[in-house]
């Protein structure tokens, strides 16, 4: 029961105590979840496959903004997270083979964004959209020799790409002082796949990361 009376206390105090800031910086730790892509192609000859599979990994961000009114506001944004990936290939038929190798990558993304609040910043509590665009960084390095049995296509030792993201995200912010927010976010990110490339018969999706964020935003 107290949680209860200090939450119901804290959303009680008049909107008005909030000053009208016009601009915020903070951070952000979460949870990276990449999407896993594959392709199976079969002929009269044989079958050909390959696939990726991610597993998740610590995200971290620090953001700076301005509010341009109560209901809307640009961010810029500079984001990390590390995600273990593991790549196979292979072929059955009359002969058999196939491979696979694990790596360690990376991802750093560089962003701009439009934040649609809807709730005015005099309120404890507001939940916003976002969207924007900007440009992401994947590096990869394999962490050792691939497994591998018969003569399959050879997976790269590394992984390297640049190029251009979009961004969607919703989030609240919660005030638990006057100046400082606390600030829960969840993100996609759409970006060109180089893992999907670095196979053989090439897998067809973008690649998708799904990023879980939870930080401090402090206003002034």
């Amino acid at each position: 029961m107290f949680p209860m009376r200090m939450l119901l206390l804290l959303c009680s105090f008049a909107p008005g105590v909030f000053a009208q800031q016009n601009l915020f910086v903070g951070g952000y730790v979460g949870v990276s979840t990449v999407s896993a892509d594959a392709r199976t192609d079969v002929a009269t000859s044989g079958a050909q496959f390959s696939s990726y599979k991610p597993e998740n990994g610590l995200t971290a961000v620090g953001f700076a903004g301005r509010h341009l009114s109560d209901w809307f506001s640009v961010m810029g944004s500079y984001g990390w997270n590390r995600n273990s990936m593991l790549l196979a290939v292979g072929d059955a038929g009359p002969v058999s083979n196939a491979t696979s190798r694990e790596y360690a990558s990376s991802m750093r993304t560089a962003m701009g964004e439009a934040l649609f609040y809807f709730r005015p910043r005099r309120s404890r509590i507001r939940p916003y959209l976002s969207a924007g665009a900007g440009l992401v960084n994947i590096h990869a390095t394999s962490r050792g020799a691939a497994s591998s049995f018969g003569r399959p296509p050879s997976l790269p030792d590394s992984i390297d790409h640049t190029g251009a993201a979009v961004r969607v995200a919703v989030g609240i912010d919660l005030f638990v002082s006057k100046n400082m927010a606390l600030r829960y976010s969840f993100s996609e990110t759409i970006q060109g796949n180089p893992f999907s490339t670095a196979l053989t018969p090439t897998a067809p999706r973008d690649l998708a990361n799904f990023q879980n964020w939870l930080g401090m935003a402090f206003h002034f």
